[in-house]
């Protein structure tokens, strides 16, 4: 383990790299200092480098970190030029970032590196790892499902670390185990049965969308493909969506699912409030006999329409939904446009009179 001590001269205390920790290096440029011996090799404790260094090493705490300007260590460890390494006991083993001397290290990029290099190239979904994937700045993230009773299955990981290796930084490669306990809720969120496996899905978990592989065939080509399609922005979202009631528009709260969203929200006609909902969400039954009120209210107005939908059950593309209940307003008019007022605010209207009741 390298370990930066203040009480050694040239800054730095060097051991063997320990075999659960990952280290991050600072192989700092030198200050030649010469009076009267031959000159001597110190770190440049003092540059702007260094003090970015320092303040990270604060912030990232379970990081061990050590800064060293040894010849012996540049060349013991092939470093060629001033930069960061980040020595690890998996995959590729160590990670490096050159640093050149005129551009200064920017404190998010070199958290960036850590996290992003810290995290193996395939990592297994469960409780202990996802502290780690979801404070990723990395927001794509790829899901492979897998059932790991059946060799053919495991074997894919082989390609599937191959090409995680090419989106590093990019995408992060996940895989799912279907027979473990508590992934039901995964599987359900992405409509997806254990008898699907091996199934790929990718999330983008900035703009909530999700995005589904074609085929049956999983390989390096077809995950290359996918993942670059989705970054080039070639990939169309992958939208759930549950059928229509037959009874949907019999209640004065309107029933919408996937399929009907878009003629009923954007109707030119009508202004339409939409409830996003989950069936779980305690805040959302509570707020389900005050909805209901405010369909029964508006009943009769023709250009006024209250709706619900399950937003766990079904996606609509451009509306991103955070959280439950959401409250969205779309407006009459030509142009579909989305307001994410509260239904208590005066919401722009074509109709004045129902503003003003509104």
């Amino acid at each position: 383990m390298f370990v930066w001590s203040r009480a050694s001269a040239c800054g730095v205390c060097v051991r063997s790299p320990c075999a659960s920790a990952r280290v991050v290096v600072l192989f700092a440029p030198c200050v030649q200092l010469s009076i009267v011996a031959p000159p001597s090799c110190y770190p440049d404790l003092e540059g702007d480098k260094a003090k970015t260094f320092y303040d990270v090493t604060l912030i990232v705490v379970d990081i061990n970190f050590g800064i060293t300007s040894s010849p012996e260590l540049f060349k013991k460890y092939d470093v060629k030029s001033d930069s960061l390494v980040l020595f690890k006991k998996f995959d590729e083993k160590r990670a490096d970032m050159p640093l050149s001397k005129e551009d200064k290290l920017d404190k998010g990029d070199l958290i960036s590196f850590i996290h992003s290099n810290s995290m193996k190239l395939v990592i297994p979904f469960n409780e202990e790892n996802a502290e780690q994937i979801f404070s990723s700045r990395v927001r794509k993230h790829l899901l492979l499902f897998i059932n790991t009773t059946v060799e053919s299955q495991n074997a894919l990981l082989e390609d599937y670390r191959d090409v995680a290796n090419e989106f590093k930084e990019k995408v992060i490669f996940i895989t799912l185990d279907v027979t473990l306990d508590k992934v039901d809720h995964v599987l359900k969120y992405f409509s997806i049965s254990k008898d699907d496996t091996p199934i790929i899905r990718l999330i983008n978990t900035e703009k909530v969308v999700t995005y589904a592989m074609e085929g049956s065939t999983i390989n390096k080509d077809t995950l290359r493909t996918f993942c670059q399609g989705v970054l080039d922005g070639t990939v169309k979202p992958f939208l759930k969506t549950q059928e229509i009631p037959e009874d949907w528009d019999k209640n004065p709260v309107k029933v919408l699912v996937g399929k009907n969203f878009d003629e009923v929200a954007f109707d030119e006609t009508k202004n339409v409030f939409v409830e996003f909902y989950a069936p779980w969400c305690g805040h959302c039954q509570q707020l389900a006999p005050v909805w209901d009120e405010l369909g029964e209210k508006y009943k009769d107005h023709e250009n006024i329409i209250i709706a619900k939908i399950d937003a766990a059950e079904n996606d609509v593309e451009d509306v991103i939904i955070q959280g439950f209940p959401t409250i969205k307003y779309f407006p009459a008019g030509a142009e579909k446009k989305v307001s994410d007022e509260s239904i208590e605010e005066s919401p722009k209207s074509t109709n004045k009179s129902s503003k003003d009741e509104l």
